[in-house]
Formats: C-alpha cells, sequence, structure tokens
C-alpha cells in the first residue's frame, strides 16, 4: 500500500531510530553477560580468560554454530511481521528473550541463550540493514566522527569481520565493542564529567567487576507503542490490520 507523501520518509527515519535502539540493547545484554561471568571471581580474571570464557559458553549454546558471521546471515531470514512475539527470529521474539534477565533486576543472570539472542538480533538487523542502507546511511552517517558508534558503524564492523572463524569473530567483537568501549565511555564521562560510571575495573592485567548493569530501551520506548497500537486494534499479528490500513490512507 502506498503511503502519504512525506509518511514513508517518516516512517524511515522512525525504523532506523528503533533499529538502532535495538543495537545499543544487543551489546548492552552482551556487557551484561560478560559482567556476569566475572562476578563469581572477586580477583578477577584477565581480559583473555573472560573473552574465551564468554566465547566458549555463547558457542556452545549456539550447538550448529555457523563456520562465519557471513554463513549467519545467508541462513537468518528476517520474520515477515518484526512485531510478533511467536516467530523465532522476529525482532518482537528476540528482544524478549535478550530483556528477560534485565526484567528481574540486577540479581537476575544473563546465561548465554540471551547472548546468543542478541547475537541472532543483530544478525537480523544486519539483515533489514541491506534493503534500507541508504537511509541509514542518510540518517546516521552525519554522525560519524570516530568516536560515535551505531547501528551504521556496527554493521560495517561485523561485514568488515564476516569471513574471520567464527569464534574469532566473536571474541574480536567482545573485546572491541564491548569491553573496550565501555573502558572508554567510562573514561570520557570520568573525565569531563567527574562521574565514576566503570562496571568493571583494570587491576594488575586483570579486569574486577564493581558493579552491574542491564540492557534498557531508551525514550521512546518501542514495546509501550506496540502495546497501543494493538489496543486500539492498528496493528494484529499479521502487522496493519484493516482498521490501521484505513487510517493511513486517511492521512
Amino acid at each position: 500500500m502506498q503511503l502519504p507523501v512525506g509518511l514513508d520518509h517518516q516512517q524511515g527515519r522512525w525504523w532506523v531510530y528503533q533499529a538502532n535502539d535495538l543495537a545499543h540493547i544487543c551489546f548492552e545484554n552482551l556487557l551484561k553477560f560478560l559482567l556476569d561471568l566475572l562476578e563469581p571471581h572477586p580477583a578477577g580474571l584477565t581480559p583473555g580468560a573472560l573473552i574465551r570464557q564468554a566465547v566458549a559458553e555463547i558457542v556452545t549454546t549456539a550447538g550448529d554454530r555457523p563456520e562465519t558471521w557471513s554463513e549467519l546471515l545467508k541462513q537468518t531470514t528476517p520474520a515477515a511481521n518484526a512485531a510478533s512475539d511467536e516467530v523465532p527470529l522476529a525482532e518482537r521474539t528476540l528482544t524478549d528473550g535478550v530483556l528477560r534477565a534485565a526484567r528481574a533486576g540486577n540479581q537476575q543472570q544473563c546465561p548465554p541463550e540471551a547472548a546468543w539472542q542478541a547475537l541472532q538480533l543483530l544478525a537480523v538487523l544486519c539483515k533489514r540493514t541491506e534493503a534500507l542502507h541508504a537511509n541509514v546511511l542518510s540518517e546516521l552517517a552525519e554522525f560519524e566522527n570516530g568516536a560515535f558508534r551505531s547501528l551504521l558503524t556496527e554493521v560495517r564492523f561485523l561485514r568488515a569481520n564476516g569471513e574471520l572463524p567464527f569464534d574469532q569473530m566473536l571474541g574480536r567483537l567482545l573485546q572491541e565493542r564491548v569491553v573496550r568501549r565501555h573502558l572508554w565511555i567510562a573514561l570520557r564521562k570520568l573525565r569531563y564529567q567527574n562521574d565514576y560510571t566503570f562496571l568493571f575495573e583494570p587491576d594488575n592485567g586483570r579486569i574486577r567487576l564493581r558493579a552491574k548493569d542491564g540492557p534498557v530501551f531508551t525514550n521512546p520506548r518501542l514495546g509501550p507503542a506496540l502495546t497501543f497500537l494493538k489496543d486500539i486494534h492498528l496493528i494484529g499479528e499479521a502487522g496493519l490490520t484493516l482498521l490501521g490500513q484505513h487510517r493511513i490512507a486517511q492521512t
């Protein structure tokens, strides 16, 4: 169905915002997973030992894992309705799995299954951006200054490492995009805001847990918006309802 002039562009911008937020949730989930692995070790672990343990647990959970990230993308078919909570690779289903540990607070452990679902969600987002790459570029490219991280920069990172053995790619992702990234952000907050936000601290070649945090959506939040649209019968399990199509046609 043809969207009204201007609405299709705004719809694309809204998609970019929500997809970027989902990517943010994925990396926060992976950080939570690493923090939980650190918790039983008061003296800390070396970064290499932590990454190896994380990779081993995620790979074991994945079962018949792909050989490379590129192979995982080939095996990934996004759901026709991203808001479905019944289709395994729908964004709603994967997000529910990723956030399940966070809903019960920081005392709840993030299992390797949730970390694997975060990677599957990243794969779905990569596939989605293939058709909308120009749109993603136009909305996020202006923020690229070497420090800013977004769905666009992370998709590029994954593509650049797409042919590495999966274990090696995953280790690099956790080290460069999770551990080092958290330390970089925490250092900047300490320097410019005098705010100590380190969740783990380097100590004599090891990193020790200091505090834990869980993944959360930014605002405006997608979940309540979808619930609201379902409550007023504009969307359903199949996507737009007849009433929803009628309302768009009237816009």
